[in-house]
């Protein structure tokens, strides 16, 4: 009996010890992903949980609060239990003042868009290899679900699988308008590196 209870006393005194230890570790509660969530998803209610972890450094920015989270895009993929940070996340864009919504057929693949880019509308200028800038700052409002597309150049105009909803200023809109009935549309990256923002076919938020 004696051993019995030394044994038992050991084992509370080892429990006790380790209750203390955890007592001075801070915790916090941070949002974490539910699912895997991929870049471009709208976060619903359900993507998110709160979990309770070790405050540390490393987590000053992440989402503290699930409704923070709901309503909001993805920038990139989150996979499922990995916190998520307010930098993951963008507000849906507006139209804004002094800009207008319209849905262009682009002749480039839509699948990498993602609501809240900004992308370079250009069109072929006059047959001799340039381009020629329609809109330099259009923000995406909507996408296709999937582009039925073979190739980068192979959509044409009023394919509806290659359509995509800019905002954008009135008076680009109006440049837009008169050619995309009858040469292609690109978008375009705004600001890439090493050849004046026209290197890569899509571009993030500047």
């Amino acid at each position: 009996m004696r051993r019995i209870i030394v044994a038992v006393c050991c084992g509370c005194a080892v429990w006790m010890a380790l209750q203390c230890v955890m007592a001075t570790v801070a915790t916090r509660y941070v949002a974490v992903a539910a699912k895997d969530i991929a870049r471009g998803d709208v976060i619903v209610t359900g993507d998110v949980s709160m979990r309770e972890v070790p405050d540390s450094a490393a987590l000053r920015d992440a989402v503290d609060d699930v409704g923070a989270a709901a309503g909001m895009i993805a920038q990139s993929s989150i996979a499922s239990g990995t916190p998520v940070f307010h930098a993951m996340l963008a507000r849906r864009p507006t139209v804004g003042p002094e800009r207008t919504s319209m849905t262009i057929a682009l002749s480039s693949s839509p699948d990498e868009l993602v609501v809240g880019d900004t992308v370079r509308l250009v069109t072929a200028s006059d047959g001799d290899g340039e381009y020629r800038v329609l809109a330099e700052h259009a923000t995406v409002l909507d996408v296709p679900e999937r582009a039925e597309d073979d190739g980068l150049l192979s959509g044409a105009a009023g394919d509806r699988s290659m359509a995509v909803t800019f905002a954008l200023p009135p008076k680009d809109a109006l440049a837009v308008l008169q050619v995309q009935e009858h040469a292609p549309v690109l978008a375009v990256a705004v600001g890439a590196a090493g050849d004046g923002g026209m290197g890569d076919e899509w571009g993030r938020r500047p």
